[in-house]
């Protein structure tokens, strides 16, 4: 199995946990999963988000409220890339916590496109590096 395959279980897993629990919110349950599961959840989310609609639209379904908890994994992962990434998404929470992108002006409009296609073009190392990492986790989780 590869690692993209177990990341894609461990998700499967914690949703699994969502639906026996009822009606709970995103935050509680992101809140009440095992670290590996919150971690495969949060980049989990963040990637099939992004690409399949851009950050616009990780925005809009309203996974943006796990920005922080996600530039936490981020800086936690610690590679170059990740920590470029972490400090991209801490611009875009402040720029989306004053609202700005309510009514999308062109300089938000060039702000978002720029950052998806800077995403897509690392697509293949997010899935290495965000695969690997989750893991790590869930064999760290089973010593």
């Amino acid at each position: 199995m590869s690692n993209v395959d177990i990341w894609q279980n461990t998700m499967n897993t914690a949703y699994e946990k969502w639906q026996a629990a009822g009606d709970i919110s995103y935050e509680s349950f992101v809140s009440n999963l095992t670290e590996a599961e919150r971690t495969a959840v949060l980049l989990g989310n963040l990637n099939y988000q992004v690409c399949n609609g851009g950050f616009r639209q990780w925005i809009d379904n309203g996974y943006v409220v796990a920005g922080k908890s996600v530039v936490d994994v981020l800086c936690v992962i610690n590679t170059t890339l990740t920590l470029d990434l972490a400090d991209r998404i801490i611009k875009l929470l402040k720029l989306a916590n004053v609202g700005v992108f309510d009514d999308i002006d062109d300089t938000e409009d060039k702000f978002l496109n720029d950052l998806d296609d800077w995403y897509y073009s690392h697509h293949d190392e997010w899935l290495a590096i965000f695969s690997d990492f989750v893991v790590s986790m869930t064999s760290a989780n089973k010593e």
